[in-house]
């Protein structure tokens, strides 16, 4: 079963249910073989509606790879991808899980040496688990929350949106 907190998601393939999850090693590769300058050129690509279906191929042959499958491009090809609405909605929001801090410029390109030194030496981590995190498991080993702690002046901000009112008599 795919767990949506990893960035996994379920791609159904002549009946199976497989699990997709792009790992730092297939956004790795997926950047050389799309010939793209970054991650983040490439989810705008995808964004912006630039995309081939070999980019489209290779995406979900990394993903899936990453999940464990071990086919080839040619078998996708040849494969009946099922799913319905709600799979292809998951696989959009959790396939292109990328902060929005990095979709604003404020980062780059990957530094793939860096974070490779902080996942071996930092994590210990053996190179074959570092290759296998999605940067959604990266980013929580390293420290960083999936969800930025509510500051005061968020809560007063949300108070202001969202006064209480005093419901009627009867209403609850």
């Amino acid at each position: 079963m795919a767990n949506p907190w990893t960035g996994e998601v379920a791609i159904w393939l002549d009946g199976r249910c497989h699990t997709g999850k792009l790992t730092l090693g297939a956004l790795a590769e997926l950047e050389a073989d799309l010939g793209a300058d970054s991650l983040i050129a490439l989810v705008e690509r995808f964004e912006e509606r630039r995309f081939s279906t070999r980019d489209v191929i290779a995406v979900l042959v990394a993903g899936l790879r990453g999940g464990g499958w071990q086919g080839t491009a040619e078998e996708l090809g040849r494969a009946e991808v099922g799913g319905g609405r709600r799979e292809r909605r998951a696989l959009r929001r959790n396939f292109w899980c990328v902060p929005s801090h990095c979709r604003r410029g404020e980062m780059g390109r990957l530094d793939w040496p860096a974070l490779l030194r902080l996942g071996l030496e930092g994590l210990r981590l053996s190179p074959e688990a570092f290759w296998r995190l999605t940067p959604a498991e990266l980013r929580i080993m390293l420290g960083a929350s999936a969800v930025a702690p509510l500051s005061r002046a968020r809560l007063d901000e949300l108070l202001r949106a969202f006064p209480d009112v005093e419901k009627e008599e009867g209403h609850g």
